[in-house]
């Protein structure tokens, strides 16, 4: 989504371009639009917030531009990092530890998940025995949006991935709830 600021510009130069040139209202919008995602670019590679993201989604116009694929809840979540993943859930107090139950002293989070946890090779293995294609972080969003069957694949593993991750993590809560209950009867 472009961030109102960009847009509330994109809005003004349409408006100015209205009276300073004789250009159909369609080429404003895409003179205007080009600007945005233009400017939209340049922030988003100057920024420090969603590095991640950003590592994923490096070229704003080729995502938004891009001929199919809907962003559901658990591809937003791997996109975005947020969600299930340890190191995440840590962070805001929902986890006692912020690394990979498999992988000692790597923190969980979305790239390690989906793209080197032994946890998921099944599902790594499958998605690119299917769409025959490698996936790395650098490469995934040209792949997803070059073909709409990787785009549908990417997401069926998101939604395997997520769905593990949330039995997981209500395992753990149940786990600390219930050490939590013996430690109050000890008492």
């Amino acid at each position: 989504m472009i961030p109102i600021e960009i847009l509330a510009k994109e809005t003004q130069r349409l408006y100015d371009r209205t009276y300073l040139t004789g250009e159909s209202p369609a080429r404003r919008r895409q003179f205007a639009r080009g600007e945005t995602v233009a400017e939209w670019q340049e922030k988003w590679d100057e920024s420090e917030k969603g590095r991640w993201t950003h590592k994923i989604i490096w070229d704003i116009r080729k995502w938004i531009e891009r001929p199919h694929g809907e962003v559901g809840f658990d591809l937003t979540q791997f996109l975005s990092g947020h969600g299930g993943y340890r190191a995440y859930l840590h962070r805001f107090g929902r986890d006692d530890s912020p690394y990979c139950p498999q992988c000692a002293n790597i923190p969980e989070d979305a790239e390690h998940v989906f793209f080197h946890c032994p946890r998921f090779e099944t599902q790594r293995a499958t998605l690119e025995a299917t769409t025959g294609e490698h996936f790395t972080p650098e490469n995934i969003m040209e792949l997803m949006v070059k073909a709409k069957g990787i785009w549908t694949e990417v997401e069926k593993v998101t939604i395997a991935i997520g769905k593990k991750l949330r039995q997981e993590e209500v395992i753990r809560k149940n786990e600390r709830e219930r050490n939590a209950n013996v430690d109050m009867s000890a008492e």
